[in-house]
C-alpha cells in the first residue's frame, strides 16, 4: 500500500495483513501423545512403538506393511509404549529400503509414523 506500516496493531488497522509465510502443519493430542516414534531393540528381533507421553486413555496400535495389517497391540491408559516381534518382518537396507506405517489410534483421531527396522551403531568414539 506504499505506506511504512508496524505491528501487528497498524497492519490490521491499515488493511495489510501479516500473514504465514511458511507451511502450516496441524496436530492434534491423541490420547494426550503429540508425537509418537519407533525404538529397534539391538538385536533387531522387536521394536516399540513409544508416544511422548504416557496416554490418558487406552489406544489401540497397528503396524501396516502398505494396506495390510501386519501387528496389533495397544497401550493401556497410564502407559507409553507398545512392543512386537520383528520376526517375519524385512529390515531395511540401503539396497531394499522397507518401511512400515506404526498408528496409534483413538477416539481422538491418528498418530502415524512411516519407519524401517534397522539398527545404527558407531563404535570407537
Amino acid at each position: 500500500m506504499e505506506r511504512p506500516v508496524s505491528g501487528c496493531t497498524s497492519r490490521a488497522a491499515n488493511e495489510c495483513t501479516g500473514g504465514i509465510w511458511g507451511d502450516v502443519e496441524l496436530r492434534f493430542a491423541v490420547c494426550g501423545a503429540r508425537s509418537i516414534r519407533v525404538s529397534t531393540a539391538k538385536d533387531l528381533s522387536a521394536f516399540t512403538l513409544i508416544a511422548d507421553r504416557a496416554l490418558n486413555k487406552t489406544a489401540a496400535v497397528r503396524i501396516f506393511d502398505g494396506d495390510v495389517l501386519v501387528r496389533e497391540g495397544e497401550i493401556a491408559k497410564g502407559e507409553c509404549s507398545c512392543s512386537f516381534s520383528a520376526d517375519g518382518l524385512e529390515l531395511w537396507s540401503p539396497d531394499s529400503p522397507k518401511r512400515y506405517t506404526g498408528a496409534l489410534i483413538s477416539e481422538d483421531g491418528e498418530l502415524r509414523i512411516s519407519f524401517g527396522i534397522r539398527r545404527l551403531t558407531s563404535e570407537g568414539i
